[in-house]
This record gives C-alpha cells, sequence and structure tokens, in this order.
C-alpha cells in the first residue's frame, strides 16, 4: 500500500512521462510503499521496463529519471529492469505498479 504522504502526480501526468521516455511499465517500491516514508528525508524509487527498440535508451532513462523528479519534487531512483538478475526480488515484493502500457 501507498503512504498517504508519497508525492505521486497524476495518472495522467505520470502516463504521459512514460510515454514520452518509453516506459512499457513502472513500479514504486521502497519506502514509499510503507509506512517507513518520511516526506521530509525519502526518496522514490522506481522499477522500469523499458519498451523494446528505442533509438536512444540513454536519453530514455535520464530524461524519465529528471521527469520523475520533476514531477514529484523528490529525488528519485530509477532501477531498469531487465539490468537486474531477478527483477522481482523480495525487496520489491511491496512495489505498486504506477503505469502499463
Amino acid at each position: 500500500m501507498l503512504s498517504p504522504e508519497t508525492p505521486l502526480p497524476s495518472a495522467p501526468l505520470l502516463a504521459r512521462a512514460c510515454q514520452e521516455h518509453g516506459a512499457a511499465r513502472l513500479h514504486l517500491f521502497g519506502s514509499a510503499t510503507t509506512d517507513r516514508f518520511d516526506p521530509a528525508s525519502s526518496d522514490l524509487d522506481f522499477l522500469v521496463d523499458f519498451l523494446p527498440g528505442r533509438a536512444d535508451r540513454l536519453a530514455d532513462d535520464l530524461g524519465f529519471l529528471g521527469g520523475l523528479a520533476r514531477l514529484t519534487g523528490k529525488p528519485v531512483d530509477v532501477v531498469i529492469a531487465e539490468s537486474m538478475r531477478n527483477p522481482y526480488l523480495a525487496a520489491l515484493a511491496t512495489a505498486e505498479e504506477l503505469y502499463a502500457a
């Protein structure tokens, strides 16, 4: 469950950011999905699956990182699912899906 204090933008704004940067799926995990979230000091942790075949993945990754930080007003960490050996680690058991293409 998301913390009620998690500063997430509206679903349409998240969807637009995902579409602009080629994200197929976006999940939120970490303290923002628990009662440990501190609005004053916590960052936001996202797990993203990018669509295959995008022309410039680095631009998508960096643009998405900056876009999420601007939309949330918080520092963000973006973990790219395909770069992980197992994208469904136990630490992600509390992940909340925010977008799916």
